[in-house]
């Protein structure tokens, strides 16, 4: 039996055409609709893979607070988009419309100076409310800084 070569291939991060395509249309999407939350640091989405999406916040001095640490409200920006990003990828362009009624941020560690991963994962996304969850780390990917718990309000098709 002869096996059949895959259609998909994948970069050396993993990322396959077919994922590399929607980062790239949901980073125009962000780029056109959203460019404002570049301001303060760049953020670059990496992932997008069903339910999950990983964002990088680079390092940028104008987050970082006294004490050498990142400050609170960019963490809570790049948990923010994460799961707007997460809305887009799961309703399409009614995700754009999407408005966070509900996030709660808990932060547990002072991350350092640098950039801050963000991973999130859609809990549930129903006809007109999307729950999501977020973890942030440090720039080495390990060390776990906050966690966030999200709720988005999805518009109605009109």
């Amino acid at each position: 039996m002869m096996a059949t070569q895959p259609t998909d291939t994948t970069d050396p991060d993993g990322v396959s055409e077919d994922e590399a395509q929607r980062i790239s249309s949901v980073m125009q999407i962000i780029n056109t609709e959203f460019a404002a939350v570049h301001v303060g640091g760049r953020i670059v989405l990496e992932r997008l893979v069903g339910d999950r999406v990983r964002l990088r916040m680079l390092s940028d001095p104008t987050q970082i607070r006294p004490g050498g640490t990142i400050s609170g409200p960019a963490m809570f920006k790049v948990a923010d988009l994460a799961i707007w990003v997460g809305c887009l990828n799961s309703y399409g362009k009614l995700g754009v419309q999407a408005v966070t009624t509900n996030l709660a941020i808990n932060f547990l560690r002072r991350p350092p100076a640098g950039d801050v991963i963000c991973e999130a994962i859609m809990l549930k996304t129903g006809r007109r409310l999307a729950v999501g969850d977020v973890q942030l780390f440090a720039g080495d990917g390990t060390t776990l800084v906050a966690q966030a718990t999200a709720t988005y309000a999805i518009p109605s098709e009109a």
